[in-house]
C-alpha cells in the first residue's frame, strides 16, 4: 500500500495499525515516513498512568532512533 500511495505522488506517509513496540516502530520506518501509535499508548495511561506513558512513549522513539 505504501508503494502504492508513492507512486500516485504521496510524499509523507504514516503507517499506524498494531504498532506497539519499538520493534514495530523500527520496521514500518523501513518503507514509511512514520510509525502512528495510538492504542498502545492509550491502553498504557488507562491501565498504568502518566508515568507509564511516558515511559513506552520514550521507549517507542528508540525505534526512530534506531533508523538514524
Amino acid at each position: 500500500l505504501v508503494e502504492r500511495l508513492r507512486s500516485l505522488g504521496a510524499q509523507n506517509i504514516g503507517v499506524g495499525v498494531g504498532i506497539s513496540t519499538q520493534e514495530h516502530v523500527s520496521e514500518v520506518l523501513d518503507y514509511a515516513d512514520a510509525a502512528i501509535v495510538g492504542t498502545a499508548l492509550v491502553k498504557s495511561l488507562g491501565q498504568d498512568g502518566i508515568e507509564s506513558l511516558g515511559e513506552l512513549a520514550s521507549l517507542l522513539s528508540q525505534g526512530k532512533e534506531n533508523k538514524e
